[in-house]
This record gives structure tokens, C-alpha cells and sequence, in this order.
């Protein structure tokens, strides 16, 4: 046989190996496909569990969070009753030379009530404040009686006559006395001082008072 006949059976027998190769070749694309598709599932399933972890998390941290604000908020006192300032019955004076240092005074009278309790269940006297829009201020301790009126006392200046002044009287402001309702606690009284300043006692110095 010569070399060109060699060359000729080679060939052909070259010619089915060729097709196998293709065949394994196709078969190895198949089988990447494949596997790319469990790649794809399995970061799905990965995903999931992220975000169902995450809400839960996020869910516990809530619920710490509210429960250390109410913790720090609540006030564990047994109440005492109600305090209120009542802004019936207020009547105000005007007197000069009424304060111990030699200043015109003007006096306000109102009622601190007590509901639900008796004076001798409170801690002590009862701290009231006073101020105006003009300036005027002063703190005292009064004691509590539903038949009695407190008198707040505020030293006034020589540029205080001729005006309105408002003033707010606040009772425990210091929150010393755990109430049932700590919102009745204030009123405000408008008060006009006359000009120019009188000299004699005014002991009916018009006024007006209302829940604050």
C-alpha cells in the first residue's frame, strides 16, 4: 500500500473520533448549564434566610428599646389624692408699705384643694411658685385646707403701677406630692395695679382667675 493510500485510511478513521470529541464536548456545555442553575438556587435560598434573620432581629431591638423608655418614665409612688388650684374665690389686696422691706405689696388669695386624701397624709407643706409676664416672683410653703386660702405675696416696683400684669401660681411644682392628676395644679390671674400709686390698703383690687 503506498503513502497516499496510508493517508487515505488514516483519515477515516480519524473521522468518528472527531464526532466523539464533538459529542463530549456538547455533553460538558450540558453539565456547566447545569450546575450554573444550582448555583442560582442555592443564592436564592441564601437570601431568604438574610432577610427573614434581619426582620427578626430588628423586631427584638424594638421591643428592648420600649421597654427601657416605659422603665424610665413611670413613676412608682403610691398616689396621694389630687391637689388642685382652683381658681374660684381668688380675690386680690393691694397694700403700701406691706412688705417686711418696706415695699408696696400686692396679695393675691386663692384655694388649694384636696381630694381623695386628708392634710395629714401629704409630706409637709405644699411648695407654690408665682411669676408674672412682668417680672414679678416669688416661691412659699403653704399648708393645705379645703376651707382656708393660701396668699401669695409679690413685692412690687414703682414701674409695676399703671399696667396689667398676668400671673401664673403653679402648686407643687417639685412634684413632692404623687398625684391622680397632675394637670389641675395651675391658674392664671390677670390683675390691673391702678396709677398713679395709690396710698391707702385696697383690700378688693380687682381680678380675674382661670384654669392654667
Amino acid at each position: 500500500m503506498d503513502s497516499r493510500s496510508y493517508r487515505l485510511l488514516a483519515l477515516l478513521l480519524l473521522l468518528p473520533l472527531s464526532a466523539a470529541l464533538a459529542a463530549c464536548g456538547g455533553g460538558g456545555t450540558a453539565a456547566s448549564t447545569e450546575t450554573s442553575g444550582r448555583t442560582s438556587t442555592a443564592g436564592a435560598t441564601t437570601t431568604t434566610a438574610t432577610t427573614e434573620t434581619t426582620a427578626t432581629t430588628g423586631t427584638t431591638d424594638t421591643s428592648d428599646t420600649s421597654g427601657t423608655s416605659t422603665a424610665e418614665t413611670t413613676d412608682t409612688r403610691p398616689t396621694i389624692g389630687n391637689l388642685v388650684a382652683s381658681p374660684d374665690n381668688v380675690r386680690c389686696a393691694y397694700v403700701p408699705h406691706g412688705s417686711l422691706s418696706g415695699a408696696d405689696q400686692l396679695t393675691i388669695f386663692f384655694f388649694i384643694l384636696l381630694i381623695g386624701a386628708t392634710p395629714q397624709q401629704l409630706p409637709g407643706l405644699v411648695a407654690v411658685q408665682a411669676t408674672s409676664d412682668t417680672g414679678l416672683s416669688t416661691q412659699l410653703r403653704s399648708g393645705v385646707s379645703n376651707r382656708g386660702a393660701t396668699a401669695v405675696q409679690l413685692d412690687l416696683r414703682q414701674s409695676d403701677f399703671g399696667r396689667s400684669h398676668a400671673i401664673s401660681i403653679v402648686v407643687d411644682p417639685p412634684n413632692e406630692v404623687p398625684e391622680d392628676d397632675e394637670t389641675d395644679n395651675r391658674i392664671r390671674v390677670s390683675v390691673f395695679i391702678p396709677s398713679p400709686r395709690p396710698d391707702r390698703t385696697i383690700h378688693d383690687l380687682n381680678c380675674s382667675a382661670r384654669a392654667a
